[in-house]
Formats: structure tokens, C-alpha cells, sequence
């Protein structure tokens, strides 16, 4: 599984902001990608638990490409900063086994 593509917008947000994490994946593996499901999550606990930062995208045939968009508000108490987003991609190959990937993703807050 391949991310081809990964934006925030806006970049920079203030504190109870709606914030969209949006990209795009490929397999690019031999086999379907099963179950893929790709989670925002931030190490600075500045999101609000909503569930909204969890995309389900079913399956993937090889060779195929999928978008996949989130919206996330950012918590009324977040303080300015750098702030790293986690964007963790988890899937099932066709034998079962599950495969993930992180990437991060850097946003600014400002007051």
C-alpha cells in the first residue's frame, strides 16, 4: 500500500478549528487489500475525540487508487505550536495478515 498524496487544510489552525486531513492510496501489491482503514491521531493531544479521525475504505483491488478524507476539530484548549499529526494506514493482505504504516504530518497552531 502506497500514499501518493497526503494534505492538510488549513495548515494552520486556531483552536477549535475544523481541520481536513485528505490523500490518496495505491496498491501496489500483487493481491487485494482488504479492511484498509486509515486513522489521524496527534501526539500532542490536540483533537477532540469525535471519531471522525477514522476512515474505512473497504477494499482495494492491485493497481488500484482510492481518495479518503477526515475532518477533525481541534480542541478549544490547544495552546500555539508545531504540532505532528499521526496518519496510520492498516490493511489485510489476501492470506489475512494485517500490514500498517505511519506517516506523520506537521500542522501550526496560532492564536
Amino acid at each position: 500500500m502506497q500514499l501518493v498524496s497526503l494534505t492538510a487544510s488549513p495548515l494552520e489552525v486556531e483552536a477549535g478549528d475544523t481541520l481536513t486531513i485528505s490523500g490518496a492510496l495505491r496498491n501496489d501489491g500483487i493481491s487485494a487489500a482488504k479492511g484498509i482503514r486509515v486513522s489521524v491521531s496527534s501526539m500532542e493531544d490536540i483533537l477532540e475525540e469525535t471519531g471522525m479521525g477514522v476512515v474505512y475504505l473497504g477494499s482495494l483491488s492491485s493497481g488500484s487508487q482510492a481518495p479518503f478524507s477526515s475532518s477533525l476539530k481541534v480542541k478549544e484548549a490547544a495552546a500555539p505550536g508545531k504540532y505532528t499529526l499521526m496518519i496510520n494506514i492498516s490493511f489485510k493482505d489476501d492470506l489475512g495478515r494485517e500490514h500498517s504504516s505511519t506517516y506523520p504530518l506537521q500542522i501550526k497552531g496560532y492564536s
